[in-house]
């Protein structure tokens, strides 16, 4: 089992299946491709972050962009 998860956010118009072109990039990780369902920002925003507490719960690390 992979203890660190990477999950990946696709753009406007985008598809979950992208996440498979950084698997190769991240190989000790589990990339998990995300499908929002919102539209706006605050929607959205609050739909990513009940994904990330779900995975934290699951996965030793999930990683926060670096800013």
């Amino acid at each position: 089992m992979k203890h660190t998860a990477v999950l990946y956010i696709h753009g406007k118009n985008g598809s979950v299946s992208e996440s498979e072109h950084y698997k190769p990039l991240f190989p000790e990780c589990e990339v998990i491709g995300f499908d929002y369902q919102t539209f706006s920002p605050w929607e959205t925003g609050a739909e990513i972050r009940s994904v990330v507490e779900k995975l934290k719960s699951e996965y030793d690390s999930v990683p926060s962009p670096k800013k």
